[in-house]
């Protein structure tokens, strides 16, 4: 590849890093968990009551933990209890958690009382990396929020089932690099589901799946994140129906070297609403998405397969969308030779862009450019040139929107012509979950 003072900045450039409406906020859940009046028993206040001898109670509760004086063991103590499959509801009102909670028994349903309604609130957490860490198989965690966790908001390491739904996590103290990394993360797993959540403030990205296969992600909210939704090295995702606002970048789409986990595939975005990401970077150096450019619509990184459709992708300051591959001379080496660096075999098609690139942001915005800069940024780079391999090629259809070929990996002409991207692949196929 070809190396180049130019080369290093406009690429550097580009890589410069759950709420859905109003209704689904602080009484989106209310009438799915316990309050703290209603189903405790004869507990006293700020005691769990479990119910396992008796079954649930008329809530679906087998335990009820309210928040109070030794919230992190009496919660625990409940999650610990619990027997595979039961639900353990948190009453209204705010959790005061110094310590990170473990939930690892299968099939357990932890359930708030609303997502603004029940807070489990870490901002004077000491102990452990996350806030929620999930390591049981068909966990679902619903219907309440997380606030200042140190680490992740709620992760979930290496299960077969996991379930993400009503839950708010946000970092009270905007655009800080001190913030968590990630809001929701699913990582290694498979059986993915994340719905009608909330994430804002993470200094990595605000839903995040990496490393993990059959994976929906719908009807969220992401905003003031670095990212705000991305997967990564992960096969057979849905990302659909989001709002995705106010972030750094909008939605990434990412494969990267040295991961247990090599193929990133098979990813359709489509039917989001990708608004307005002009926030300036906050995240941590060193990071990759610590070089995304402010005013990133969506990006593209050395997957493959990534259908991209029926998106509205609008007033992104930097571009609308970049596909990109992963080099070297601007990256840094690997040692990893079953990694594939290139983007292939994606669809764009059918979206629609508006009021992009007006402004970018970053060394992108510094190397005298013209503005605007087009909806869709393309590297130019593949394997042998365009693959002759129909199915490995790079498809654009999108009439209304501009577009330039910036050609990093050829002798950097660049070009407005889609010609050579006029090509379809078959849709990549819905999960259901």
């Amino acid at each position: 590849m070809r190396r180049g003072l130019c080369l290093s900045f406009l690429g550097l450039a580009l890589l410069g890093g759950c709420d859905d409406d109003d209704d689904t906020g602080a009484n989106g859940g209310a009438d799915t968990g316990a309050t703290a009046d209603g189903a405790t028993g004869d507990a006293a206040p700020g005691d769990a009551a479990p119910m396992a001898d008796m079954g649930p109670d008329a809530n679906g509760c087998h335990a009820v933990v309210e928040p109070g004086a030794d919230a992190v063991t009496r919660l625990q103590t409940a999650l610990i209890e619990a027997s595979a499959g039961d639900t353990v509801c948190l009453a209204a009102g705010t959790f005061e958690l110094d310590t990170e909670i473990s939930v690892a028994v299968d099939g357990l349903t932890l359930r708030g009382a609303g997502p603004e309604a029940t807070i489990l609130d870490f901002s004077g957490q000491t102990v452990g990396a996350n806030g929620v860490l999930l390591t049981g198989d068909g966990i679902t965690v619903e219907d309440f929020g997380v606030r200042n966790s140190a680490g992740d908001g709620v992760r979930a390491a290496g299960v077969d089932g996991i379930t993400f739904r009503r839950v708010h996590v946000v970092w009270t103290t905007p655009a800080e690099s001190t913030n968590g990394a990630y809001g929701l993360y699913p990582v290694e797993s498979s059986n993915v589901l994340v719905e009608e959540c909330r994430v804002e403030g993470a200094s990595d990205a605000g839903i995040y799946v990496g490393q993990s296969h059959n994976i929906l992600v719908r009807n969220n909210e992401a905003t003031g994140n670095v990212a705000g939704i991305e997967i990564e090295n992960s096969t057979d995702a849905e990302v659909v129906d989001n709002h995705v606002f106010g972030n750094t970048g909008g939605i990434l789409v990412f494969t990267l070297p040295q991961l247990p986990m090599k193929d990133g595939m098979r990813c359709k975005v489509h039917q989001n609403r990708i608004i307005e990401n002009n926030l300036p970077n906050f995240g941590r150096a060193g990071s990759i998405v610590s070089l995304v450019p402010g005013g990133t619509g969506a990006f593209i990184l050395a997957a493959d397969d990534t259908e991209f459709t029926g998106n509205e992708v609008r007033g992104n300051e930097t571009t609308g969308l970049v596909i990109i591959s992963y080099l070297t001379d601007i990256l840094g080496a690997y040692d990893d030779e079953a990694y594939d660096p290139y983007s292939e075999g994606s669809w764009v098609h059918d979206n629609t862009f508006s009021d992009n690139g007006d402004m970018p942001q970053g060394l992108l915005g510094g190397l005298g450019l013209q503005v605007p800069l087009p909806d869709i940024l393309s590297d130019g780079c593949w394997a042998e040139g365009q693959p002759e391999d129909a199915a490995r090629r790079t498809c654009i259809q999108e009439d209304a929107a501009s577009f330039r070929d910036i050609d990093l990996c050829g002798d950097m002409t660049a070009s407005d012509d889609l010609a050579p991207y006029d090509c379809e692949h078959d849709a990549q196929s819905t999960i259901d979950l």
